[in-house]
């Protein structure tokens, strides 16, 4: 009798954990949520002509997006200036998607064409509003001379 006695609590104990490791927090969200996924990048013109005393290349980004939770804050592109020196990042605010659990975001971007000619790497991810980072996607911009190969 007295093993039963003692084991009724336990089971108690062990359920009201259960009941609350499996309710929602209190108070505090962050880390809540999901990350988005993004998939399906283009980023074109895929190259553009070098102009040596600097210059920008308009580009047209567009990607296709998940997000279960529908709170897409903004596309980030990242890049290092001319292929060179620390990576800088240029935060993109999509128009039109808030509330939008999937579809596509298009959008445009400024690159640098002040650089030598050769290949630039560019890499994209989304951020939702809790600060989670989707997967990121790469594209590459051929600067090339006007005149030679």
């Amino acid at each position: 009798m007295r093993e039963r006695e003692s084991f009724l609590p336990m089971m108690l104990a062990i359920g009201c954990c259960l009941l609350l490791s499996l309710s929602p927090g209190c108070g505090d969200d962050e880390g809540e949520g999901v990350a988005p996924s993004i998939s399906n990048l283009f980023f074109g013109p895929a190259s553009a002509f070098v102009f040596p005393r600097g210059g920008e290349q308009r580009v047209t980004v567009s990607m296709d997006y998940a997000d279960p939770d529908g709170d897409i804050a903004f596309v980030r592109m990242s890049f290092r200036f001319c292929g060179e020196g620390e990576e800088k990042h240029e935060d993109i605010a999509p128009g039109g998607i808030t509330g939008n659990q999937a579809g596509a975001i298009w959008s445009s971007a400024r690159v640098p064409t002040g650089c030598r000619p050769g290949t630039y790497l560019y890499e994209f991810s989304v951020f939702d509003q809790k600060g989670h980072q989707s997967n990121s996607l790469e594209a590459t911009l051929t600067l090339r001379t006007l005149i030679g190969p």
